[in-house]
C-alpha cells in the first residue's frame, strides 16, 4: 500500500483579499493548479480508502481465523483431557487384569498338574490349546467332560485373557490418538500465533494510513476555522468603523437549493475520508448547475475558492449571523454585494471534496457553525 505523499498540497485556499490584484491569465493558471492539486488529492484519499477497506477486510478474516483457531484448540484441549482420563482407567484396569490373569495362570498350572497326575493326558492336550481353539463344538465337548469347578476356571482364565487383548488394543488406540491430537493441539496453537502476528501488522498498517487521513482532516478543519476568523474579523472592522450590519430582513431564512437534503448537521461518516467526523452544515441534493440561493438578506463578504469547500459563498446578515455556500460550480455575485432572500447567487457542483453534485450549506452565528434546522 503506497503511503499518502500530499497533506498540505491538498486543501489550497485563494484569500479573500490579495494585497496585488493579479491578471485574469494568472488567476486562470492559478486555477488550473489548484484543480490539478485537487484531483490528485482526490485520486490519493481514494487510494487510501480502499487501503483502509482492504485492510479491514484482512483483519476481519483474521478475527474468523482467531475464533476458529480458538474453537479447535479448546475442543482438542477437551479431548485431549478425556483421552488421558481413558488412558488412566486404562492403565488401571490393565494392571488389574494382568494380576488376575496372573493368578488364574497359577491356578490353571496346579489343575493341570492335578489332572496329569491322575493320567488325564487326552484331555490335558486339549486344554493346553483351549484358548487359541477355534472349534466351538470340541471345545464344548471338552468343557463337558470337565468338572464344573475346572470348567469354570478356565472360562475365567480365557476371560482375563481376552480381556488384557481387548485393552492392550484400546491403549495403543488411544496413545496413537492422544499423539495425534496433541500435533494437533500444537499446530492450531502456531497457527494462532500467527494469525495473532498478522492482525497486529494489520493493525499498525491501517494505523499509518489512519494518521495520513487525520492529517487531511485536519486541514478541513482548518478551512472551516479560515471561516470563522474571517468572520470576526469582519465583525471587528465593521465595530471599529461604527457601521451598522447589514439588515437581516425579516428575520426570516429560506432554503439555499430546491432539492431535499441528503445530510444533517452534526456527527456523521464522511462519505470520502471514511472517518467520523462533524458534519458543520447541511447537504441539499441537486443537479450539476442548479440554482443556488440567498438564505436572507446580507452581504457577500467572501467569494473564492476555498480548500475542501471547493468554490465558496459566505453572506453576512447581521446581528453574528452568516451564511455559508459550498461545492460550487459558479459564482454569480461578487463580493462587497448586496443580496435579497431568494436571490440566486451560484450553481450547485461538486467543487473541493465532493462526491458528486451538491451544495453544502451552513449558518454560522459569530463565526461558529449552528445547526441551520433552527433558522430554515
Amino acid at each position: 500500500m503506497k503511503r499518502l505523499w500530499l497533506v498540505a498540497l491538498i486543501l489550497v485556499p485563494l484569500g479573500v483579499v490579495a494585497q496585488k490584484k493579479p491578471s485574469i491569465d494568472q488567476l486562470k493558471k492559478d486555477l488550473k493548479k489548484i484543480e490539478k492539486k485537487k484531483d490528485q488529492a482526490k485520486d490519493q484519499l481514494a487510494e487510501a480508502n480502499k487501503d483502509i477497506r482492504d485492510v479491514r477486510s484482512e483483519i476481519t478474516k483474521v478475527d474468523s481465523r482467531l475464533e476458529e483457531a480458538d474453537d479447535i484448540v479448546e475442543k482438542t484441549g477437551e479431548q485431549l483431557a478425556r483421552a488421558q482420563v481413558r488412558q488412566g482407567e486404562l492403565g488401571r484396569s490393565l494392571a488389574e487384569a494382568q494380576a488376575q490373569l496372573a493368578a488364574k495362570q497359577s491356578e490353571v498350572r496346579r489343575r493341570l498338574r492335578a489332572m496329569y497326575m491322575r493320567g488325564q493326558e487326552t484331555t490335558l492336550s486339549v486344554l493346553l490349546g483351549l484358548a487359541n481353539s477355534g472349534d466351538i463344538a470340541s471345545r464344548q465337548f471338552i468343557l463337558d467332560r470337565i468338572a464344573k469347578r475346572d470348567r469354570k476356571l478356565f472360562e475365567e482364565y480365557i476371560v482375563a485373557k481376552y480381556r488384557i487383548e481387548a485393552d492392550k488394543r484400546e491403549q495403543d488406540a488411544l496413545v496413537a490418538n492422544i499423539a495425534s491430537m496433541v500435533q494437533t493441539q500444537k499446530s492450531k496453537q502456531d497457527e494462532l500465533e500467527k494469525a495473532r502476528a498478522d492482525k497486529i501488522a494489520l493493525m499498525d498498517s491501517l494505523k499509518d494510513r489512519r494518521e495520513d487521513i487525520e492529517r487531511i482532516v485536519k486541514e478541513f478543519d482548518d478551512d472551516s476555522q479560515k471561516i470563522e476568523d474571517q468572520l470576526n474579523e469582519r465583525m471587528r472592522a465593521a465595530q471599529k468603523s461604527g457601521k451598522s450590519s447589514p439588515p437581516v430582513g425579516d428575520g426570516r431564512f429560506g432554503p439555499p437549493a430546491s432539492g431535499g437534503s441528503t445530510s444533517r448537521f452534526g456527527m456523521r461518516f464522511h462519505p470520502i475520508l471514511k472517518y467520523n467526523r462533524m458534519h458543520n452544515g447541511i447537504d441539499f441534493g441537486g443537479g450539476y448547475g442548479a440554482p443556488v440561493y440567498a438564505t436572507a438578506d446580507g452581504v457577500v463578504i467572501s467569494t473564492s475558492r476555498l480548500g475542501g469547500y471547493g468554490n465558496a459563498i459566505i453572506i453576512e446578515h447581521g446581528r453574528g449571523l452568516s451564511s455559508v455556500y459550498g461545492h460550487l460550480s459558479r459564482i454569480m455575485v461578487s463580493s462587497g454585494a448586496t443580496v435579497r432572500r431568494g436571490q440566486r447567487i451560484g450553481s450547485i457542483g461538486s467543487s473541493g471534496l465532493s462526491t458528486g453534485p451538491h451544495l453544502h450549506f451552513e449558518i454560522r452565528q459569530n463565526g461558529r457553525p449552528v445547526n441551520p434546522s433552527s433558522y430554515l
